[in-house]
């Protein structure tokens, strides 16, 4: 479960952009006063709230100190509160009295965006000579306050030219004396599903170096929807929902604007000209397929070279607050509260949704190490997992919000391992006995055994009765079942064992029972984990449950991290090589066997199941370790040892609260035998976009 915290709230973006990812959070707490102020001394005051023993106390106090000093109403408060739920209900007064070192060490993800009018074009550009431009100093103490593992901060791309650039020069100082490793970039919604022209600058901090290394900012993809698709007349209020983290129209109902947003004959003449001798701009273009960035005072009918206007049953009008929402990714189970006045302002000073929802998930994948645990609910299609081991396969379908209500494997200490990490879903057995047990699914996955295709192995292929013809149980699990995807994965070898006729052949046979099967070779380096582990993933569509199209395979992304930057701290004695072994684990191997020893890989080797014989350098991965060597004082060791059970876990990407409940040996093998977190994750997450894009619509009588 994320923890989160934001600061300049408004109505709640990233709380939105969670809530729409389905994924598990807990908001400590939000801040935002509504842009009231009040007459007070805040330093006193701060002393004051530093002095009081609880959070609570300290909230209250703040509370009151706006009942007695101001009549104005928090709107935003009011928005936020109808919409989200939050811990102790911490919804905080003033950012520059909210005490962080209550929440010391408590926050996952920290994010604010001081107010931007300061440094906007369309402000008065006052910068840090406005009293909203200093608050970028209480984001920043917070930070240090806090110390959250990871930061947003987000404003206008005008900040960075604000006083030829002086102002983002001192605000990088502050961050960089923030002790965070961070970077920024200006990204503009249209390229992130949104029909909004909106730059904005974000910035990311991560506490962790490691983290930091492993993350870039989102691609742009490609836009789907235009500003005409979001309104009313096309898509009535209720029918654009959040549908797996995308905005989607649920239905064809269509809609009428009220007649409030018509432009009357004189405001008509006056919005659309082009301006007066003093501001003329001569793109006063109404109807745009992309709108222009909304404004916190849009409601004030500016000009139509500012603000947007659509032509609907031939009149011109404002867009709606419902559509001005909706630009900044806000689906249509946000809960509008307050006023047009009021729920235009909070539009407009909103950060939008999408941005932040392809944001958080680099950052997850980042801060994750390889992948932590993303608590995903309301998960919408079953899988079944077949030859399951350790649950590698089955957490990158859970993380991409798959519902895995059954797995098996024949290992018992696999089964163990599954049951205090993964889930009770796991049923010991060979799966050829308990085939009748597996429950409805839409998705059969499985890494069936790969020793008889592996070059490790004899090759055996299909001729190996006990493990090479497993593969024929799943195809009559298939024939059996209501399966609409079946995803499989072995060793890269098997493309090309017997010439290339057994992969011709599990492809036929699938074939025969109607499934259209596309196939890749992916490597574990190239998403987030520094092996190099070449895995074929076959995916079967079945064709009679889909418009079948191509399947894209994930593609590969760059990652900084090595092997060395996932060592252990602290190791024990009995993983470092001995005097004895020495000769044997390092040498060139025999006259029949003769490969160079390697050891210290950035990218390691891949990891094998029979890892924990100790093979040689030429083959398995050992390290230099004098940091931990020092600390014995063993003269039949030397500074070289393998890698241990937790290094191999997070090469196979899987979550840091992981526990061992087996022997060494176990989970050298357990690990041996996964599949890759991170690339699982991958694959999944195409594939759930690919059904719900694919999926053949059925009619209230299953047709």
């Amino acid at each position: 479960m994320i923890k989160l915290a934001t600061v300049f709230s408004g109505i709640g973006a990233i709380e939105q952009a969670l809530k729409r990812m389905n994924i598990s959070h807990e908001t400590l707490f939000a801040c935002d006063n509504g842009e009231r102020i009040i007459d007070i001394n805040y330093d006193s005051e701060m002393e004051k709230v530093r002095s009081l023993s609880s959070v609570k106390e300290k909230r209250e106090y703040v509370d009151k100190l706006y009942v007695d000093n101001t009549k104005k109403k928090n709107f935003v408060r009011q928005s936020y509160m109808a919409n989200y739920e939050i811990v102790d209900d911490n919804f905080f007064e003033d950012v520059k009295l909210l005490d962080g070192t209550d929440f010391k060490g408590k926050v996952d993800l920290f994010v604010g965006g001081s107010p931007c009018q300061s440094f906007s074009i369309i402000g008065a550009k006052g910068g840090f000579n406005d009293t909203r431009g200093t608050l970028f100093y209480e984001y920043a103490r917070l930070v240090k306050e806090i110390e959250p593992k990871v930061f947003i901060y987000e404003n206008v791309y005008g900040l960075t030219r604000h006083d030829k650039g002086k102002t983002w020069s001192i605000m990088q100082q502050v961050f960089e004396e923030l002790g965070y490793h961070y970077t920024f970039k200006i990204l503009d919604s249209r390229n992130y599903g949104i029909p909004q022209g909106r730059r904005r600058i974000l910035v990311v901090g991560f506490k962790e170096e490691s983290a930091f290394e492993k993350f870039h900012f989102p691609d742009p993809i490609d836009l789907e929807y235009t500003m005409q698709d979001f309104l009313e007349e096309n898509t009535a209020i209720g029918s654009l929902q959040s549908v797996d983290g995308k905005l989607k129209k649920v239905n064809d109902l269509k809609g009428e604007p009220e007649e409030r947003y018509y432009l009357s004959e004189k405001l008509k003449k006056y919005c659309l000209s082009p301006g007066t001798k003093n501001f003329m701009h001569a793109d006063a273009k109404i109807d745009l397929p992309i709108a222009r960035a909304l404004l916190s005072t849009m409601g004030n009918s500016h000009r139509s070279s500012v603000n947007n206007y659509v032509t609907t049953n031939g009149c011109i009008r404002a867009i709606t607050i419902n559509e001005a929402h909706r630009l900044m990714g806000f689906p249509d189970s946000y809960k509008i509260v307050v006023s047009k006045a009021q729920a235009y302002k909070q539009a407009g000073n909103s950060i939008v949704v999408d941005v932040l929802i392809h944001l958080v998930r680099e950052i997850i994948n980042a801060e994750g190490g390889i992948i932590e645990k993303m608590n995903v609910e309301h998960k919408k299609y079953k899988v079944a997992s077949l030859f399951s081991g350790i649950g590698g396969l089955d957490l990158g379908f859970e993380f991409a919000g798959f519902d895995v209500v059954w797995a098996n494997d024949f290992d018992k200490y696999a089964v163990e391992t599954y049951k205090a990490n993964v889930g009770n879903n796991i049923v010991h057995g060979d799966i050829r006995e308990v085939m009748d047990q597996i429950p409805q699914h839409d998705v059969l996955i499985g890494g069936f055994p790969c020793q008889p295709f592996s070059t490790l192995g004899k090759l055996k292929g299909f001729e190996d009765e006990e493990r090479g013809s497993l593969f024929f149980v799943i195809k009559e699990i298939l024939k059996k079942s209501d399966t609409k995807v079946v995803v499989l994965e072995n060793v890269k070898n098997i493309v090309n064992h017997d010439g290339g006729r057994t992969f011709e052949r599990i492809k036929k046979e699938l074939d025969q029972i109607g499934f259209t099967c596309f196939s890749q070779i992916l490597n574990s380096k190239d998403y987030g984990v520094p092996q190099r582990r070449n895995r074929m993933f076959l995916v079967g569509v079945r064709r009679d449950y889909f418009d079948v199209k191509e399947f894209d395979f994930p593609e590969k992304r760059e990652f900084n991290i090595t092997t060395q930057d996932l060592l252990d701290e602290d190791v024990d004695e009995k993983y470092f090589l001995t005097k004895k072994i020495e000769p044997t684990i390092l040498g060139f191997g025999t006259k029949g066997y003769i490969v160079k020893p390697t050891i210290d890989q950035e990218i390691s080797k891949t990891l094998c199941a029979t890892m924990h014989k100790m093979h040689r350098a030429s083959q398995d991965n050992y390290v230099t370790d004098k940091k931990n060597f020092e600390k014995f004082s063993n003269d039949k060791r030397i500074p070289v040892r393998k890698l241990t059970p937790n290094e191999c876990r997070q090469l196979q990407g899987f979550p840091s609260d992981w526990t061992q409940v087996v022997s060494d040996t176990q989970a050298y093998k357990q690990f041996g035998n996964a599949v890759t977190v991170n690339v699982s994750y991958a694959v999944a997450d195409k594939l759930i976009d690919y059904m719900n894009n694919n999926m053949k619509k059925v009619d209230d009588n299953g047709k």
